[in-house]
């Protein structure tokens, strides 16, 4: 059960490469989404993000969460910023465990975060809920990936979340989608 809280897809994809540049093209998630046995995908974005400089990057993972229930796509640990809580003009974020240690981030705290594109301004965030993470000792923030593309206007994905149809053989789709891969330009 908790195996299932924290890595809850079948299958998890990511480009190779750290740079900021490693993404799927939309033909490529086109072609991914397209493979017989796969009942839903999810696609992220992950960045490494400098906060503070003498301490070490967090990883922004930007990806779809239900904001009127994190708990369905983050193992969240207490309690959630309620709607009346939030504060005006802010974006919602989630930090992990990790990441609340390292800066003292409680839920409810407003913090800035170096995100805004040239075309916005928006540095406001709002730490909705503390989440268990046990992949990156150093933290990480969970964003919305749609209120990610719109402050920052990238809209690449660099990972997928994969589900498997109930029929389908995980080494069957496992094979399909590294034949995939292997065409992705």
């Amino acid at each position: 059960q908790w195996l299932e809280e924290v890595l809850p897809a079948s299958l998890y994809v990511r480009v190779p490469g750290t740079d900021a540049s490693a993404s799927f093209s939309v033909g490529d998630r086109d072609r991914l989404k397209a493979i017989d046995g796969i009942a839903k995908i999810q696609f992220a974005r992950t960045l490494d993000l400098t906060i503070e400089p003498e301490r070490p990057s967090i990883e922004l993972i930007a990806r779809t969460i239900d904001r009127s229930n994190p708990g369905a796509q983050l193992p969240i640990t207490g309690a959630v910023l309620n709607a009346r809580e939030q504060l005006n003009n802010c974006t919602m974020i989630y930090v992990s465990e990790p990441a609340s240690g390292l800066y003292n981030w409680q839920t409810g705290d407003r913090i800035n975060l170096p995100l805004a594109s040239e075309s916005t301004n928006s540095n406001c965030f709002q730490v909705g809920a503390i989440w268990r993470d046990y992949a990156r000792q150093s933290g990480a923030i969970a964003i919305d990936r749609n209120d990610f593309v719109a402050i920052t206007g990238d809209p690449a994905v660099s990972s997928a979340s994969i589900w498997l149809e109930d029929s389908a053989k995980d080494t069957d789709v496992i094979a399909r989608i590294r034949t995939q891969l292997d065409t992705l330009q």
